[in-house]
């Protein structure tokens, strides 16, 4: 049976396929399936692009045989400091003000990598 209760589709995208991704925050914030695949290497890939849309803070592979999750990737948190900095730059930016976290992740990272480079050069 559906979820909305007629009778099960025979078009299903899942037929067959063993790896279920599923990612938290996007689209939704609760936990969502995105979408499924034949191989490991296929379901990593989607997650992948996945764990890029903003919003999205959290994906997880399902193996579907073996009823357990195989693999998972949740968003680094970041100072607080970074976030405050995306918002005063995106203060202009109306329509990019949502994609103020992506940008903070970015900022910190920057820096991070700036460090790790001084470190490393002194």
């Amino acid at each position: 049976m559906t979820h909305s209760g007629g009778k099960p589709h025979t078009n299903v995208g899942d037929r067959g396929q063993r790896y279920e991704v599923r990612a938290t925050g996007w689209p939704s914030k609760e936990q969502s399936v995105i979408g499924w695949a034949t191989t490991i290497g296929a379901a990593v890939e989607l997650s992948s692009s996945i764990s890029k849309a903003p919003g999205c803070v959290a994906t997880a592979i399902f193996d579907r045989e073996k009823g357990m999750v195989v693999r998972g990737w949740r968003a680094k948190l970041f100072d607080p400091a970074c976030r405050d900095l995306a918002h005063h730059f995106l203060q202009d930016e109306p329509t990019l003000m949502p994609r103020a976290d992506e940008l903070a992740a970015e900022i910190q990272q920057t820096v991070e990598d700036w460090i790790t480079v001084e470190r490393i050069e002194t």
